[in-house]
């Protein structure tokens, strides 16, 4: 919205989508993915459709993503808008719903980057509306890419400035290593850094940033590919070394490298260590396997004693504690929030992963084995099941108070108080009153 009152006050439209800071940025999404923190993931999942319409056969990112095909409207009779900030730069909450009668301003097929337009009509139920002031509308196309369904085949080419494709391969790791698409074009873009080390110093505006997360990336490749990567780099590290050990950055091939003239001996002697260090994978950014935090795990409670007696609840009160849960995975599951964790059942063999929550209180689980899914009623579920599902919520909404209370209760009713009296802890004193309440 700020860019567009800009435009619309003559100013400049500002920049493209850079590659490389988006990288950077859905890396970041992705540890406090894999932390079990709240990652943005709308905006993440654009950042991996713009990977996935952008990446080479040699696993290059350009310098900018590809964008999404969009058109500018103008209406022939502009109607109140329903709901939303009803602003310029903002979405016009009805979509194309009964917009009427429309010209297209651009693009027109004089220009260069002309694309055919007829997916405007196609696709209008989901196309995303923007105000873009009186009666023009910015429509953008939201159908999504293709996933992966199986390895991609690398064409053996190096790619240029392999930075980009080194924070896109690290960002679609970490976090993500049960979701087989992303792997697919992890490893495409850490081949294509693997295969890119005659390129090292290729890097626009910086050669360091390219020798940093580019080295990081192909260290995600085969350990064939990455063996001669490293055996490319060595000169690398002998002509950077200073005599007191530090490193220094070397001047770049590209025209806006200037990094050598101001930057600190700490960046590159740092990257160095970095790089030597990816073969003991002890951080996320260096090949580290999950990282053990509890909302990264299958919630299976521990074996604890007890060190008081459990209270118990009226079967009134447990029919409301049970739809509270209930009620809690289901606006998990319409934000989009509800990730697919493992966990046990009952009865069952194997794990499995709750995937979705039905209005008619029917809960769809994923078998780990190549099974069926398996759809079951809420009120069917074993008391150990609900207790599970009550620390899923809890971890996936770790700041949230009512959400620890919930998984404490379910505990002390299964006869974990330690355990209880932890959750409880996590909520606050401001819910005691409630707790006394409740088991009075």
């Amino acid at each position: 919205p700020y860019i567009q009152h800009r435009i619309a006050a003559g100013g400049p439209k500002g920049y493209g989508a850079m590659a490389l800071p988006g990288g950077l940025a859905m890396v970041a999404m992705s540890l406090f993915k894999e932390a079990g923190l709240d990652h943005a993931a709308p905006a993440y999942d654009r950042l991996h459709q713009a990977f996935l319409r952008s990446v080479g056969p040699n696993g290059a990112i350009d310098y900018g993503f590809k964008g999404l095909d969009h058109a500018v409207i103008v209406l022939a009779a502009p109607t109140a808008k329903k709901g939303g900030p009803q602003d310029i730069g903002f979405l016009v909450s009805e979509g194309m719903d009964g917009i009427g009668d429309y010209t297209i301003e651009w693009p027109t097929k004089a220009d260069p980057r002309y694309r055919p337009t007829d997916w405007l009509k196609k696709e209008a139920a989901s196309n995303r509306v923007f105000d873009m002031g009186g009666a023009k509308r910015l429509v953008v196309r939201t159908l999504p890419e293709s996933e992966p369904k199986k390895p991609i085949d690398h064409n053996g080419q190096p790619c240029d400035h392999h930075a980009r494709s080194g924070v896109g391969a690290l960002a679609h790791t970490i976090g993500n290593r049960d979701n087989p698409s992303w792997l697919h074009l992890a490893d495409l873009m850490a081949t294509g850094c693997a295969k890119s080390s005659k390129g090292l110093l290729d890097g626009h505006a910086s050669t360091h940033m390219h020798v940093l997360w580019g080295s990081l990336g192909a260290a995600l490749a085969s350990e064939k590919d990455f063996q001669g990567y490293m055996d490319g780099i060595k000169w690398w590290f002998i002509m950077a070394e200073t005599h007191d050990g530090g490193l220094v950055v070397m001047p770049g091939r590209d025209y806006a490298s200037t990094d050598h003239v101001y930057g600190t001996r700490v960046f590159p002697s740092a990257c160095a260590a970095l790089i030597l260090s990816v073969k003991d994978k002890r951080l996320q950014i260096t090949g580290a396997a999950s990282s053990g935090n509890p909302a990264a795990q299958a919630p299976a409670p521990p074996a604890v004693p007890t060190t008081r007696t459990p209270r118990t609840l009226t079967p009134a009160k447990k029919t409301l504690l049970d739809q509270s849960l209930l009620n809690s995975l289901g606006e998990l599951n319409l934000a989009g929030s509800l990730k697919p964790l493992p966990m046990d059942l009952a009865n069952r063999e194997g794990k499995f992963r709750l995937v979705k929550v039905a209005s008619d209180a029917h809960l769809t689980f994923q078998p780990d084995s190549a099974g069926e899914p398996l759809v079951v009623l809420f009120s069917d579920l074993a008391e150990s099941d609900r207790a599970l599902l009550s620390r899923l919520v809890a971890r996936l909404n770790p700041t949230s108070g009512e959400a620890q209370i919930l998984a404490g209760i379910h505990m002390e009713l299964a006869g974990e108080t330690t355990l209880a009296d932890d959750y409880y802890r996590q909520a606050g004193q401001a819910f005691k009153p409630m707790l006394d309440a409740l088991f009075e």
